[in-house]
């Protein structure tokens, strides 16, 4: 997280808090990018590591995996990016029966509000300190090849 993602962040712990989950930060997901056959093996882990996703938060309690993105603005891109990382965060780091998706932000884009109501993607904004969405849970899911 940047600072601007750390602040609202930090409005998020302070006014909503994580109910007792656990919370991990900074949770790789992906398989990010191979650098090509000539590549040394240390030298090939530390570029695909480099070129892996991070996802800001994770907040774990049994049964349940709540993927976090923080945001300054909750619009377009944060949204897309929690889609992304919930369903890589299933390929990588599968514990959890179920999984859920959610952008907290500093500001919500209400333009895109009904979007993140269809998709299941939950949006904590902390200017009104509130909930705009709910984060729905899925079942697990399977990449198709």
């Amino acid at each position: 997280m940047g600072p601007l993602d750390v602040s609202v962040w930090a409005e998020f712990l302070s006014r909503a808090g994580t109910g007792g989950s656990i919370a991990r930060y900074d949770v790789l997901v992906g398989e990010g990018r191979r650098r090509g056959p000539d590549a040394e093996d240390d030298d090939e882990v530390a570029y695909r590591n480099l070129l892996r996703k991070r996802v800001d938060v994770v907040l774990s309690r049994p049964g349940l995996d709540l993927v976090l993105e923080v945001k300054p603005i909750g619009g377009m891109s944060a949204l897309g990016q929690a889609l992304v990382y919930r369903d890589l965060y299933w390929q990588t780091d599968n514990a959890a029966e179920r999984i859920s998706a959610a952008v907290v932000c500093g500001v919500a884009d209400l333009d895109c509000l009904l979007t993140y109501q269809v998709q299941g993607v939950g949006l904590w904004e902390s200017e009104s300190g509130e909930w705009l969405a709910p984060a729905v849970p899925v079942a697990r899911r399977v990449a198709r090849t």
